[in-house]
């Protein structure tokens, strides 16, 4: 069973979901253990995705704020502390309990009970659909009755339902939870935050320079050529002067632009001031607002975040095309050419801030800079990203570094798992990465903690040796051994167990380049191998076999794997 979900994975979260609630239940059935189990997976997978790595600081915030935003308890108000404590002992009883040690989780459960309590009397604290859950129960009106909802958030509307409308509008969407945690592959930054250090020889103070120059001086829009020879053209001195006034160093004033109290002092602080525009960026809209009719005028910030995500995390130059096309796809279009001038103009400004430069003029690659990488992954976590990089990972559960590890590129592979066992101790990472193949079966997962086990060293051999009967990864750990270790342990289909686990890892990538890969062999050979799956009795085998019968475009081999199944 998984229990770290780090791109949503909505279906295999929803199975560990009920798998931990069921095995919880049996050991506590009372009437209430069920929904609240229920509530601290759903923040905790909206959180950070880790169902089983609890700190002090999530406890802390599931107990003093998650619970009393979203509990709805009629009686007895210690049971949600009492839970929370039957939650944590199960969890370490199944040995899937990881993060801080359990009696510190303990203390900071009793530790949070006061401020829960003050929270659950305070209205003011609840969540929007428990403040509309209660005024309902409290009116005797039943949640399942639909005519019954009907009728009452009639009342509301035309005022008449008697209750408190000034707290449920402040209240409206306040703290509601995320739907999923959403990670990027670790990076390695470089040095200190860069920003002051460039900022003054950046492009894009100069031309703020300009832009208030130009405001002091004329400030009339109608009469801005020597602003737009400055700058170089319309488009730009427009994007660059409604990103003045974003970030309060312009405002307008009888019909005039003119510079703020705050302009001469920060272009005295050009660190300060790159930081500002930095973050300002993606609200400068109106300047953007032409190019994007036709595709959607409020499609900045998700073209931004697109961007920033592939430049962050990318390992080589991104051609501006591949930009183009990663931002057509986040935003659903079947033709990137209308996104072209948009994105042009976007990594033109951020050349600008020398926060992006061109690696390759001929192929018109780029790469981020340091102080862009840096920038660029606080606003990645403004949008909601768990931006880690290998010095943070550390602490880390062993089935996230697994996760993570299949999503980088080698020489990251490589820092992340000799970091983290560095600091976790060779032989308590070999003992948790052996936990993690003993309980998760599924090829990626199992391929990447096999591979990091091998940093491990003779730690790594002593902890895979446990495994070699495991029925779930024993023909992968014995294939490992007779690599990682020259010991004569393989058996008898073993080999073709862990090219079944590549080819399962290949399609769990993407559905299209596995069936690309296995539809590229000649036809006899795809119906021999869907033969050999069919003895294999593994689950990648299963998983193989239900995805060439369901999506493989020659009937004759979809139905082979259909049968095969069967």
């Amino acid at each position: 069973m998984r229990t770290a979900f780090i791109h949503g994975e909505t279906g295999r979260y929803e199975a560990a979901r009920f798998e931990l609630v069921t095995l919880f239940t049996q050991r506590h059935p009372d009437e209430v253990s069920a929904e609240l189990a229920m509530l601290l997976l759903r923040d905790k997978y909206a959180r950070d995705g880790l169902l089983a790595h609890w700190t002090e600081a999530d406890v802390a915030h599931f107990v003093a704020q998650t619970a009393p935003r979203e509990a709805l308890l009629r009686s007895n108000w210690a049971a949600l502390p009492e839970f929370v404590h039957h939650w944590l002992d199960f969890l370490a009883e199944e040995d899937l309990l990881t993060g801080d040690p359990l009696d510190a989780l303990h203390q900071t459960v009793d530790a949070a009970a006061q401020q829960y309590l003050a929270g659950m009397a305070d209205p003011s604290e609840w969540g929007t659909e428990k403040f509309w859950r209660t005024a309902m129960i409290e009116r005797g009106i039943d949640e399942t009755d639909v005519d019954a909802v009907a009728e009452f958030a009639t009342l509301v509307e035309n005022g008449e339902a008697d209750v408190d409308e000034e707290l449920a509008e402040r209240l409206d969407g306040d703290g509601e939870t995320e739907e999923e945690a959403l990670w990027l592959p670790p990076v390695q930054l470089s040095g200190e935050e860069p920003h002051p250090e460039i900022a003054a020889d950046a492009p894009i103070i100069q031309q703020v320079a300009a832009a208030v120059r130009w405001a002091e001086s004329s400030g009339d829009p109608s009469e801005a050529d020597e602003l737009v020879e400055a700058l170089g053209d319309t488009t730009t001195a427009d994007l660059v002067l409604e990103w003045c006034e974003r970030t309060g160093l312009l405002r307008m004033s009888d019909e005039r632009i003119v510079p703020t109290l705050i302009a001469a002092p920060m272009l005295e602080e050009p660190g300060l001031l790159w930081t500002r525009l930095w973050q300002r960026f993606v609200l400068i809209e109106d300047a953007f607002r032409e190019q994007l009719e036709d595709v959607d005028e409020d499609a900045l910030p998700e073209i931004v975040q697109t961007l920033l995500s592939v430049l962050y995390t990318a390992t080589e130059p991104v051609p501006v095309d591949a930009l183009i096309d990663f931002a057509a796809e986040a935003l659903e279009l079947e033709d990137s050419e209308a996104l072209d001038p948009v994105v042009r103009t976007i990594v033109t400004q951020w050349i600008a801030m020398d926060a992006v430069h061109v690696a390759d003029e001929d192929e018109q690659s780029l790469e981020m800079r340091p102080a862009g990488q840096w920038a660029a992954r606080e606003s990645l976590r403004a949008f909601g990203f768990r931006v880690p990089t290998v010095d943070e990972l550390g602490t880390a559960p062993a089935e996230l570094i697994a996760l993570l590890f299949a999503e980088s590129p080698p020489q990251t592979q490589r820092a992340l798992s000799e970091q983290w066992i560095a600091h976790r101790g060779a032989r308590q990472a070999a003992a948790d990465l052996a936990g993690v193949l003993g309980r998760v079966d599924e090829p990626g997962v199992r391929l990447a903690a096999l591979a990091i086990l091998e940093y491990a060293g003779e730690e790594g051999v002593a902890a895979a040796r446990g495994l070699v009967e495991d029925e779930c990864c024993g023909a992968a750990v014995r294939v490992w051994l007779q690599a990682a270790a020259g010991l004569e342990a393989t058996r008898a289909g073993d080999e073709f167990a862990v090219t079944l686990d590549g080819m399962a890892a290949t399609l769990e990538g993407g559905l299209e380049e596995f069936i690309a890969d296995f539809s590229g062999q000649p036809t006899e050979d795809q119906l021999s191998l869907i033969n050999e799956m069919a003895k294999a009795e593994t689950s990648s085998a299963t998983t193989l076999l239900h995805a060439l019968g369901e999506y493989h475009p020659d009937e004759k081999v979809a139905a082979a794997a259909s049968a095969a199944l069967s």
